[in-house]
């Protein structure tokens, strides 16, 4: 066994030793500015949650995503969970999960704070005991920037 010189007490392990800490002061650092990107992160990651859905999830996939949309999306939202709450619950189980293939950033202007983005989704349908096909589904997004925050004010499935 060759001796380094270091001393490791029972508790501790080589690497909770730092090696060579830097000093770096993060406040340094410029704000970090949303650009496309970001836009098209939102929405994917929307698409992926308003499309995957189960009717034993009381609708947490339209609710959850209200930080993530302006106030007339807020509304819809309300208004369209109200409407499936009120339908009859069959006891079959229903589900649809969604997975994002491409997103495309149709259109991007920061000063006016409007873009448009499209996202190519895959998703596949069960019912009951059944496993459906996949198949390919389009959502298109218009998303507004309030508060340095690009929101959601619009998003249309395309008709399979």
């Amino acid at each position: 066994m060759v001796n380094s010189g270091a001393t490791l007490t029972p508790t501790t392990t080589p690497g909770d030793v730092y090696r060579n800490p830097q000093k770096y002061n993060v406040a340094k650092e410029e704000p970090y500015k949303l650009n496309s990107n970001d836009v098209a992160e939102t929405a994917k990651l929307f698409a992926e949650r308003l499309g995957s859905f189960s009717n034993q999830s009381d609708y947490g996939n339209v609710t959850d995503l209200k930080i993530f949309m302006t106030a007339s999306m807020r509304d819809w939202a309300d208004k369209y969970v109200a409407e499936l709450k009120a339908q009859p619950y069959s006891g079959v189980y229903y589900g649809i999960t969604t997975h994002t293939l491409t997103t495309k950033v149709l259109s991007y202007d920061d000063k006016t704070g409007k873009a448009k983005v499209e996202v190519i989704t895959e998703r596949q349908e069960t019912n009951a005991d059944k496993l459906g096909t996949a198949f390919s589904q389009k959502m298109t997004l218009d998303l507004v920037k309030s508060n340095n925050n690009w929101l959601v004010d619009n998003a249309v499935w395309e008709k399979k």
